[in-house]
């Protein structure tokens, strides 16, 4: 599965900085590997990217409770924890997840809606009838609006009716997350085809599912393969996230595919 993913944010001094990502994830029985690789969209963006890597991957295999992370750039790979760490259960746990959320998001809270007049939270969504193509896909587009006086968040998704092959990678991705630890209640809001609009983590928007509720929105009709947030201050757009998957298929199983390439040096994970 090959998905483009960006995030266009604002840096203090520096400005607007758009970093693109193309990860390529293959699944297999008790097997993941991934590989990243990162773009910028001007100068400062590359300069940032160039800091660290352009290229990256990881290789998880439940079998022997192994997990590696590797550098395509300096052809490089060290061990990491199989378990997950910080990701116990508990209040600590819960505010580890609540960390996640973007740093830019607005505090849309729902503790003082009761008396807040015109500053209530409002969720609305429409779904458009046409059917596009996209990437081959055969989609129906979703716009969902989360507001709050003169602020807001704009989240585009399409959505396939029904994607078999997409649903059998998450399936192989949830028992490798679970084999290392991470809680359901993460590995369900970051299923494969499950879009933005109902992820209270990435949205900072907390209790989104109660507000949904309240608001009578119906959930959308199948697997989200692309998305796009926005978020607005004064209309003003301040940045924005998105993520589209660009194919998805099945191949002939090779163990081998799921190791560190040959040639690699072993270094120490500081």
């Amino acid at each position: 599965m090959v998905t483009d993913s960006y995030m266009d944010i604002a840096i203090p001094v520096i400005g607007k900085v758009k970093v693109s990502i193309k990860k390529t994830t293959y699944l297999a029985k008790n097997m993941r590997k991934t590989v990243d690789s990162f773009s910028g969209d001007g100068f400062f963006s590359n300069w940032i990217i160039g800091m660290v890597s352009s290229t990256t991957g990881e290789v998880v295999d439940i079998t022997s409770a192994q997990a590696w992370e590797y550098n395509e750039d300096d052809r490089e790979y060290w061990i990491i924890p199989f378990i997950h760490e910080g990701r116990e259960d508990g209040p600590e746990g819960d505010e580890d997840q609540e960390n996640r959320s973007i740093s830019y998001s607005f505090s849309f809270s729902d503790e003082d809606d009761t008396n807040d007049g015109d500053e209530l939270t409002n969720i609305k969504r429409v779904g458009s009838e046409e059917i596009k193509n996209i990437h081959g896909f055969r989609v129906r587009e979703w716009a969902t609006t989360v507001s709050r006086g003169n602020d807001r968040i704009v989240i585009d998704e399409w959505a396939v009716r029904a994607l078999p092959v997409l649903r059998l990678a998450d399936s192989l991705n949830r028992e490798i997350e679970l084999a290392r630890g991470t809680p359901d209640s993460v590995i369900d809001l970051f299923r494969f085809g499950s879009g933005f609009s109902n992820n209270e983590i990435l949205l900072g928007i907390p209790s989104l599912d109660s507000l949904m509720d309240v608001s009578d929105i119906d959930p959308i009709d199948g697997e989200v393969i692309k998305g796009n947030v926005s978020f607005f201050k004064d209309d003003e757009l301040e940045a924005g996230f998105g993520s589209e998957i660009i194919e998805i298929y099945a191949e002939t199983f090779d163990p081998l595919f799921y190791t560190i390439p040959e040639g690699y040096d072993h270094i120490e994970n500081e």
